[in-house]
């Protein structure tokens, strides 16, 4: 398993959660990860700094991976 350290870039987040059939909506102020029949996952938020990348701390990555190992037992 890939262990995250640095921040990932959104896109490249999104395009992870996607790999795994997950989709991402947003909430109120924070986003959500949910299956094909939108049950609920996890919920994470994206930094952004001003003029900076936005950007999915790296705990949010790893807690996504673990997610989706525990799914698979």
């Amino acid at each position: 398993m890939n262990h995250y350290k640095a921040p990932l870039e959104e896109h490249k987040f999104e395009k992870l959660v996607k790999n795994y059939g997950y989709n991402i909506i947003s909430s109120s102020k924070h986003y959500q990860i949910v299956d094909s029949n939108n049950d609920f996952l996890m919920e994470f938020a994206i930094s952004h700094k001003k003029q900076g990348k936005r950007e999915v701390k790296p705990i949010y990555t790893k807690l996504f991976l673990n997610k989706i190992k525990q799914t698979k037992e």
